[in-house]
């Protein structure tokens, strides 16, 4: 039985991390031109250090002015 519910923790915990879309790579899909994706992984990514969360706003506020919002 606790093989089976570690199983399931470890299955769990690696759709989580693979849900999870990190601020380089939403840098870089910006750079290669995809602003939909980009836009999407930044409102996803969670809060971190102050030095990220400024970086994730920028990178927001780029999106929305090219998005002409």
């Amino acid at each position: 039985m606790r093989t089976i519910a570690l199983i399931a923790a470890m299955v769990f915990a690696s759709a989580i991390c693979a849900a999870a879309c990190e601020l380089d790579a939403a840098l870089s899909k910006w750079k290669s031109g995809d602003i939909e994706e980009a836009r999407a992984c930044a409102e996803s990514e969670g809060p971190s250090d102050s030095a990220n969360a400024n970086r994730r706003k920028f990178l927001l506020m780029g999106i929305a002015f090219a998005k002409g919002r």
